[in-house]
């Protein structure tokens, strides 16, 4: 629905298996975004059946079934919410081939000599008078 530049969205009820923009079991309402303010019609009778029947939501539509005042059923009275995702990604373990790699490619310190550089210069021979 809607088209280049106009959104217009439907609020539908869909099994899980089927593709987002695939078939879907019943048509609840509608979004106008365009509108000032913004055009939410919903069928409530078919909405709380659905959601009572265990329906799950996407955050989007649960936003605007709030707005229009539709209440959630929670289960054991409490609210229902998305896990905490962890905010700090832990490094992966470095392989130990590539750990071997990365230690010969680094640098070594200025204050102590490489021993893959350039190989020691033999000191010249002394020459004998004959």
């Amino acid at each position: 629905m809607g088209a280049k530049g106009q959104p217009f969205y439907r609020i539908v009820v869909t099994p899980s298996e089927s593709a987002r923009n695939g078939r879907f079991v019943d048509l609840i309402g509608t979004y106008d975004p365009l509108k000032d303010p913004a055009e939410i019609k919903v069928d409530r009778q078919k909405a709380q059946k659905w959601l009572a029947d265990g329906a799950k939501t996407s955050e989007t539509v649960e936003r605007l079934l709030k707005r229009e005042g539709i209440e959630f059923p929670s289960a054991n009275g409490k609210p229902r919410r998305k896990p905490a995702k962890p905010r700090v990604k832990h490094p992966k373990p470095v392989k130990p081939k590539k750990q071997k790699a990365a230690v010969a490619a680094e640098p070594a310190p200025a204050d102590q000599p490489a021993e893959s550089q350039a190989a020691p210069q033999p000191e010249p021979a002394e020459q004998t008078e004959s």
